[in-house]
């Protein structure tokens, strides 16, 4: 899995990490600012288990400290 936010011409990558095997996953990161965030995770072929896992992306989440009290 990759965190993502949206910036004027190319996204930058906040972190990645793996999900476990119930498809949960994790990434801390210590300042989220306002944005527009978002994950994604690449196709993944996994031998051992002989499955497949198609690539996706997340919906959008919009991100605003200042309007929650952070």
């Amino acid at each position: 899995m990759k965190l993502c936010v949206e910036r004027p011409g190319k996204d930058k990558l906040l972190g990645h990490n793996r999900s476990g095997l119930k498809g949960a996953w994790k990434i801390n990161h210590p300042n989220i600012s306002s944005g527009v965030y978002y994950a994604r995770s690449p196709q993944y072929a996994g031998a051992s288990l002989g499955t497949t896992c198609k690539p996706s992306q997340s919906k959008n989440v919009v991100v605003d400290p200042a309007r929650r009290g952070w």
